[in-house]
């Protein structure tokens, strides 16, 4: 994926930061995950990985969702592809995988998600054709998952870790597309 984005300047880069971020993102450890979940895909795939984990899931409040209308659900981002996972399980079983999920584009390489995600380029501009596609999305009777700050909750001044400052779109594609907008709060704990 770095030779992806990067390009021509990827043989710049020293091999020292190269094997830096395989370490960071544990690189290994996910492939194997990929390989052991092969033929899985999108909500079959993230209830794999959150089985093999050991990661359990505590809900409250699905009861207050409505069948038939049409959601955008908005979450908090403490623990990066995680809690993107729970909601993909979670919200796919509820809805029969009638949801889609507003991600950074870079996730499009996770390919047994492929068809969840709606990538979302974050380091440029949305080419018109991935903008049409979002939108039509909305305007389908599929449930929309977004994490409404963008990037994964941050260590702020005071110590604390939480979300950016959420993003308007949020506002503005609920009333545009009459979706009600659902606040899902995940109460976790990272490391720095």
């Amino acid at each position: 994926m770095l030779r992806s984005r990067t390009g021509r300047y990827y043989r710049f880069i020293p091999c020292f930061v190269k094997k830096w971020l395989k370490r960071t993102v544990h690189q290994d450890e996910l492939n194997d995950l990929l390989e052991r979940g092969r033929g899985l895909e999108g909500v079959e795939f993230a209830q794999f990985v959150l089985d093999d984990l050991g990661i359990t899931v505590n809900v409250k409040g699905m009861e207050h969702l409505e069948d038939g209308k049409r959601y955008i659900i908005a979450s908090n981002h403490p623990l990066g592809g995680l809690d993107g996972l729970a909601l993909i399980s979670l919200m796919g079983k509820h809805y029969d995988g009638q949801i889609r999920f507003l991600v950074n584009d870079l996730l499009m390489a996770v390919k047994p998600l492929g068809n969840v995600f709606m990538p979302v380029n974050k380091f440029g501009r949305q080419s018109r054709s991935a903008a049409a596609l979002i939108d039509e999305e909305y305007r389908s009777g599929k449930q929309m998952l977004t994490f409404p700050a963008g990037l994964c909750s941050r260590l702020q001044p005071d110590g604390t870790v939480a979300d950016l400052k959420w993003q308007k779109h949020l506002g503005v594609r609920g009333v545009a597309d009459k979706r009600d907008i659902v606040p899902v709060h995940v109460d976790a704990q990272n490391s720095r």
